[in-house]
């Protein structure tokens, strides 16, 4: 019998810098990685259980392994990362009759038809995921679950192996590994989705992408932002059918409008590959196009007062804001310059707060999923809880991210 074993993933999730809405019409937008990060910890079991603790989205259900894997048994090529049927999927579904939330459900039934397909032969697996990322907020929190739980599962399997010091991210075959399971876990929960939050939330960085092609932004730099969550409900499809008809309506203006958004993200490529980067110039430059990117949604229709109320704010401290995403509410982004003192970055939250949004102090470009083993003592020394206090509200993610290699 194997010993207890535990793995510690964390996975960022994903922002928007530039080019929201121009992407629909084949324009290219930039996107990153976004430094709030969902968690996952994982220890081995030898009960033949699997126990899924997702204290965000209300879930905490177990599990016979037997009971989970002979549900495949009408599935051929076990262990491939390819869709799963619909006839699996009812049959994992009646595993859930007591699973009513649609976020519970769905989470639940994109891990355990990985876990059955990556780890059949498990003994039995426990884990409980947070996340850090305002949920439904646009900022690829389903995603940043599906790799969490990928890798996870991988690591448990020996299917990939834990970083090891001084490495900082896992092997790149490891990674795709990781991505193509995270995409399938994907189209559980969204059903066609594009590819492109898992594999932000998998390999990190900052990334091109236009007509479902994903390129790295060489040269992307690491930079501050404030998230701002407005907290008004965002309706990303009625924000795209709006800007459907304003261009049927409009074209001589909405198409070099949208050549605009193109040429944002174009100007902010042609920044960072400048050899070498000038972090003034950089930041200089990041601030004009954020202001120019937002003007030009605000000229799309996407705008929102509460999108307003935030430029007015940050404006008022020195910072330049947008909308990220499909606009009409949701988030807004914030740069934070490098002189920019904390007591500013607390009288804008403190200001945000008065208007009832939320704002996260957060980094945008860094590492993508990684992976390692830990022992509870470890977990305990970083953050104050271990594996029967983790899924409580006194868990602090900035702890968190002190045990990732860097």
């Amino acid at each position: 019998m194997d010993n207890e074993q535990s793995y510690f993933v964390a996975t960022p999730g994903k922002v928007i810098l530039f080019g929201e809405h121009a992407v629909v019409y084949g324009k290219t937008a930039l996107a990153s990685a976004l430094g709030l990060r969902t968690y996952a910890w994982l220890k081995t079991r030898h009960d033949g259980l699997a126990v899924l603790h997702f204290p965000d989205v209300g879930l905490t259900k177990s599990w016979n392994i037997q009971d989970v894997v002979a549900k495949l048994a009408v599935d051929p090529i076990p262990g491939k990362p390819i869709p799963m049927s619909s006839t699996v999927g009812a049959s994992l579904g009646s595993l859930l009759s007591d699973v009513t939330s649609g976020n519970s459900r769905q989470a639940a039934l994109a891990f355990l038809y990985m876990l059955a397909r990556i780890h059949p032969q498990c003994s039995g697996v426990e884990v409980i995921v947070r996340s850090a990322l305002p949920i439904g907020a646009g900022l690829g929190s389903s995603a940043s679950y599906s790799v969490c739980a990928a890798a996870g599962l991988l690591l448990a399997a020996h299917a990939i192996q834990p970083i090891q010091p001084p490495s900082t991210s896992f092997a790149h075959d490891e990674l795709i590994s990781i991505n193509e399971w995270a995409f399938i876990s994907e189209k559980i929960l969204h059903g066609t989705p594009s590819g492109i939050d898992n594999s932000l939330c998998t390999f990190g960085g900052a990334q091109l992408f236009a007509k479902g092609d994903l390129q790295p932004l060489k040269g992307f730099t690491s930079l501050r932002f404030l998230l701002i969550n407005t907290c008004v409900p965002r309706d990303t499809k009625k924000q795209v059918e709006n800007v459907r008809k304003r261009k049927e309506q409009l074209p001589a203006i909405m198409h070099p409008l949208m050549d605009a958004v193109q040429g944002v993200t174009e100007s902010c490529k042609e920044a960072f590959a400048q050899i070498p980067i000038h972090r003034p110039t950089i930041i200089s430059t990041m601030e004009t196009l954020i202001d120019i990117n937002h003007g030009l949604m605000v000229a799309a229709g996407v705008s929102h007062p509460s999108l307003e109320t935030v430029r007015r704010i940050t404006s008022q401290h020195g910072l330049v804001s947008k909308l990220t995403g499909g606009g009409g509410g949701g988030c807004a982004i914030a740069l934070i310059r490098d002189d920019t003192s904390d007591e500013t970055i607390h009288q804008i939250a403190t200001e945000l707060q008065a208007q009832g949004m939320e704002s996260f102090e957060t980094t945008v470009g860094g590492s993508g999923v990684q992976g390692m083993m830990v022992t509870e003592d470890l977990i305990r020394n970083a953050c104050g809880c271990g594996y029967e206090t983790f899924d409580t509200g006194a868990i602090t993610w900035s702890k968190l991210d002190a045990l990732l290699p860097k």
